[in-house]
């Protein structure tokens, strides 16, 4: 009861700071984090330099300002985007509205999914547009076809008649419809020289794979850790209702732990430096116990089945690898409803992860166990 309580204050606290720290960022003016690959993140992002590589900007405002240039492609989301640099590549814009100014030039190819496109400047490739209103001024200098699936076209100046095309010829924009950028992904497994495209069988192929593994673990556990799995075991069968609850609550609480994190590196980034130790130290106690709650829930399940079908007692080893597999088995045929697979693998977690928590990760004694020999 002590320790439920402790977990209550603990995810209160975690609650609290996450509210703290969105006030904090709504009242601090921070500029984004941006490493040396071109990545930003931010409130607003501005560029008024060079930069010698790609650019990937996700922000609220994102301004490429007169006598900017990205000597790559460029990848922007954010709500209002304006260009008045240059992109010596292509150009991908998603967000509500977006501004080519008139010293803006993309000399490569241009993807827009925008709600509002405004274009004065230059793009020397092909335009793909998907929003609703799209409007080209006369001081715009297009070169390349326009495919535009927008409500309204407007444009000015010289444009030629065929530069405008129907977007349903646009391969780009038929590309991304179809979802062939995932459809077309696969795995090229070497020592058999099998490619393994998505597929149904994928699933199936991997769900065998995490099987095995997590089998082999759950049997190294069971013979490395065999008074540890007894003690997690054992506190599963006296209660194990109220270890989902603790689990869910240790699940929250490392949610909360990680966005406040994610927070306190936005606004005070050498304090979020510092805390990366003691946050990955901490990621891999999660970890730890999240797997050995996961493996003490298989061996019971396992134990259950075979007690069930077969009405003989097992060595856990073998009750280890049955357990993993039936709840593989499960979760796969219920991947058909999404709810009830997450539900599937979220109950069980949770009281694993609750048992590890009690029990410390099977150090503190218990009763002794039903069939898990110390």
């Amino acid at each position: 009861m002590r320790i439920r309580r402790g977990l209550l204050f603990l995810g209160l606290g975690c609650l609290a700071l996450v509210i703290v720290s969105n006030i904090v960022r709504q009242a601090v003016t921070r500029q984004p984090l941006i490493d040396s690959s071109g990545i930003a993140l931010g409130q607003s992002y501005q560029l008024d330099g060079q930069l010698d590589d790609d650019l990937a900007a996700l922000a609220e405002t994102i301004d490429l300002k007169l006598g900017s240039i990205v000597q790559g492609d460029a990848a922007l989301i954010g709500g209002t985007i304006t260009i008045n640099g240059r992109v010596n590549g292509d150009l991908t814009a998603v967000g509500e509205s977006l501004l080519i100014g008139p010293a803006a030039e993309i000399t490569g190819s241009a993807t827009f999914l925008v709600k509002e496109v405004k274009i004065d400047g230059r793009v020397d490739g092909i335009i793909n547009m998907r929003g609703e209103n799209l409007q080209i001024n006369s001081t715009a200098h297009l070169n390349g076809e326009i495919f535009a699936c927008a409500g309204t076209i407007a444009y000015e100046g010289s444009l030629r008649p065929e530069q405008i095309r129907p977007c349903s010829e646009s391969e780009a924009l038929e590309y991304l419809d179809r979802g062939d950028i995932f459809r077309d992904a696969g795995i090229t497994l070497p020592p058999l020289n099998i490619h393994v495209g998505n597929s149904p069988a994928t699933g199936w192929l991997f769900s065998i794979l995490g099987a095995l593994a997590f089998s082999g673990l759950s049997i190294l556990a069971v013979v490395i850790f065999p008074r540890q799995i007894s003690h997690m075991e054992e506190s599963i069968r006296a209660n194990p209702r109220g270890l989902g609850g603790v689990g869910f609550m240790v699940f929250l609480l490392a949610i909360g732990i990680s966005f406040a994190f994610a927070v306190i590196l936005a606004i005070v980034p050498p304090i979020g430096v510092l805390l990366i130790p003691v946050y990955f130290i901490g990621g891999i106690i999660f970890f730890g116990m999240t797997l050995a709650g996961w493996i003490t829930v298989a061996l019971l399940f396992g134990d259950l089945l075979l007690r069930r079908f077969t009405r003989t007692a097992f060595p856990p080893l073998v009750t280890a690898a049955v357990g993993n597999f039936a709840l593989f088995f499960f979760w796969q045929i219920l991947l058909l409803i999404p709810l009830a697979a997450l539900l599937l693998l979220a109950i069980p977690t949770s009281i694993g992860l609750g048992a590890a928590v009690l029990t410390r990760m099977g150090t503190k004694p218990s009763h002794k166990s039903y069939f898990v020999q110390g």
